[in-house]
C-alpha cells in the first residue's frame, strides 16, 4: 500500500530543525499585534473601570489617557503595516522593533504617569512599570534579539519611569518604596 506523501498540511514536528518557526516579518507582525492588543486592552479597561466621579472631576485627563492609549494602538498598527515585503536582515528587524517598542512604551508610560499624577492613584505608577516589563518581555520573547540588543529600546522609558516615580507621580507611595523600587526594578 503506498504512503501518502502530501506535505501541504505538515506539522511542526516534520519541519527540519534549522527552519525558524516565524519569519523575520512574522515575528515583527506578532510583536506589533501584541503591543496593539495590549494598548486596546488597556483602553477598554480604562473605559470600564473609570468611575463617574473621576470622569466628572478630571474629564480632560481621562480623555487624554484615552487619546494616548489610542495613539499607542495606532503606532503599533502602523508599524505592523510597515515592511510588507519583509526584512532583508535581522539587524533591520531589530531596528524597527526597537523603534516600535520605544514609541509604544513612551506613550503608554505617559498615559499611566499622567493618570497617576492627576487622579492620585499611586498604583498607576506600578502599572506603568508592569507595562515596561511586559513590553520588554514581549520584545525578547518574540523577536530574535540578543541581550545586548534588547536593552537600548527600554532604557529611555525606564529612566522616565524612575524620574516620575522619584519626583512626581509617586506622591501616594511611601518614601521607602519611592527610593527602593527604582533601584531594584532593573533586576
Amino acid at each position: 500500500m503506498p504512503m501518502n506523501l502530501d506535505t501541504s498540511n505538515s506539522s511542526a514536528s516534520t519541519r527540519p530543525a534549522s527552519t525558524p518557526v516565524l519569519t523575520l516579518r512574522g515575528s515583527f507582525f506578532v510583536l506589533a499585534s501584541t503591543l496593539a492588543l495590549m494598548g486596546l486592552t488597556q483602553l477598554l479597561w480604562h473605559l470600564a473601570r473609570t468611575s463617574l466621579d473621576t470622569w466628572g472631576e478630571h474629564a480632560g485627563q481621562v480623555w487624554l489617557r484615552i487619546g494616548l492609549l489610542g495613539v499607542a494602538v495606532f503606532i503599533a498598527t502602523v508599524f505592523a503595516g510597515l515592511k510588507r515585503n519583509g526584512f532583508n536582515r535581522r539587524e533591520e528587524l531589530v531596528t524597527y522593533a526597537g523603534g516600535m517598542v520605544l514609541a509604544v512604551a513612551l506613550v503608554l508610560l505617559a498615559s499611566q504617569v499622567g493618570m497617576a499624577t492627576v487622579t492620585e492613584r499611586s498604583h498607576s505608577i506600578y502599572w506603568a512599570l508592569g507595562d515596561l516589563i511586559f513590553i520588554h518581555f514581549a520584545l525578547c520573547l518574540i523577536v530574535p534579539v540578543t541581550p545586548r540588543e534588547s536593552i537600548p529600546p527600554i532604557i529611555l522609558p525606564w529612566v522616565f519611569w524612575v524620574l516620575a516615580m522619584v519626583i512626581g507621580a509617586g506622591e501616594g507611595i511611601p518614601t521607602f518604596n519611592r527610593i527602593i523600587l527604582p533601584i531594584i526594578s532593573p533586576l
